[in-house]
């Protein structure tokens, strides 16, 4: 369960000694939470690059699960975010 959610925002342009993954490079704050998946890339990504990863890794991830559950449930796909969004609109059982 999803307990709080929030944009970050890029970091800085600046020499860094260290990379680190739930950590300030400035002080000793900790980040508090879970983190499931992190993604690093040498380049700027644009939203459509990384809605098309989503997709992608969405369709890898229901392909398994459908595999494992097929006798027991009903598998939906949405080819977007946007698309999802709007069957959320239309009937709440589909909202996570």
């Amino acid at each position: 369960q999803l307990a709080a959610s929030q944009q970050g925002h890029p970091p800085r342009r600046l020499e860094r000694r260290h990379l680190y993954v739930g950590k300030s490079s400035k002080d000793d704050r900790i980040f508090k939470g879970d983190m499931r998946k992190i993604k690093v890339w040498d380049h700027c990504v644009d939203p459509k690059s990384v809605e098309g990863l989503f997709s992608d890794e969405m369709e890898r991830a229901l392909s398994q699960f459908a595999t494992w559950f097929a006798k027991d449930l009903t598998v939906y796909t949405f080819g977007s975010l946007a698309s999802y969004s709007s069957a959320v609109k239309e009937d709440p059982r589909f909202a996570a």
